[in-house]
């Protein structure tokens, strides 16, 4: 991989102007792709428990070590990773991501971790019932364009 990405890079230099724009959109969605393997190793991670077999509290906190990154931005890993990654039942059957349509996107590089991020955090609106109960209000700015997902 490391090989290519160097080929890539010099084929960036030698790009003309005409062809940099395809470049720039093709990097970007290997990017995206490569965003989906990363949340699929680290589905591995948390569902052989490595990171406590390596003394670790759990998966978010070796994440943080293992690669710098912010607990925020392993956290964030650990959760697309658990609603985007295929999952195991204790018998080991494969199932679906809890989110395959996205999953799917991420993986074709057709969307990236900001769209997964919109759709999968929580609406941040609430408003309260007739009952008195606080239940979530979808807005327009977290749902547009994204609902199909």
């Amino acid at each position: 991989m490391v090989a290519c990405l160097a080929q890539w890079r010099q084929s960036i230099v030698e790009c003309d102007d005409a062809g940099l724009p395809d470049r720039v959109r093709d990097i970007e969605s290997v990017s995206r792709m490569v965003y989906s393997v990363m949340l699929d190793t680290v589905a591995d991670l948390d569902s052989r428990s490595i990171a406590t077999t390596a003394g670790f509290r759990d998966t978010q906190q070796l994440l943080t070590s293992m690669v710098n990154l912010s607990p925020t931005e392993a956290g964030i890993r650990v959760a697309h990773a658990a609603q985007l990654a295929s999952r195991r039942t204790l018998t080991g059957e494969v199932l679906a991501p809890l989110l395959p349509n996205t999953a799917e996107a991420l993986a074709a590089g057709e969307i990236g971790p900001g769209q997964v991020r919109v759709i999968t955090e929580p609406i941040g609106c609430s408003y309260t019932t007739g009952h008195g109960q606080r239940t979530a209000s979808p807005t327009r700015r977290n749902l547009a364009g994204w609902a199909h997902w």
